[in-house]
C-alpha cells in the first residue's frame, strides 16, 4: 500500500470529535467492520483520539478514493481505518479494519 499527502483531508479529520453525529454508517460498513471485530464506538474512539494520517491511498489504485488513518480503539488496540467518500456532497464515510498486536492491516 501508498499513501500520498492529503492535508484538506487530513485537517478534516483532525477536526472530528468522535461524536455519534460525525459518522454515516450504513449496513455495509456495519458489516464489514463486525467482519473484523470493530464497532462504531471503536472507530469514534480512534478519530476522538491521536491518530496517524498516513494519506490518500495511491497503491493499489481503487474506483473510488481511500484514505488510510491509524490509531487505537478505547482497549489499546491497533485500529486501521480505511474511509472513502461515496457522494461528493455528503459526508464522508468510514470504514474500519482492525488488527491486534500492533499489525495495521
Amino acid at each position: 500500500m501508498k499513501p500520498a499527502a492529503d492535508p484538506a483531508t487530513e485537517t478534516w479529520l483532525l477536526g472530528l470529535t468522535g461524536a455519534d453525529h460525525e459518522f454515516d454508517w450504513d449496513s455495509g460498513n456495519l458489516t464489514k467492520n463486525r467482519k473484523h471485530r470493530v464497532e462504531p464506538r471503536d472507530v469514534q474512539t480512534l478519530i476522538g483520539g491521536d491518530f496517524y494520517f498516513a494519506g490518500r491511498i495511491v497503491e493499489p489504485v481503487h474506483s473510488e478514493p481511500r484514505w488510510l488513518a491509524l490509531g487505537e480503539d478505547a482497549t489499546g488496540r491497533a485500529v486501521a481505518g480505511i474511509h472513502e467518500t461515496r457522494r461528493p456532497t455528503a459526508r464522508h464515510q468510514l470504514s474500519r479494519h482492525a488488527s491486534k498486536g500492533g499489525s495495521a492491516l
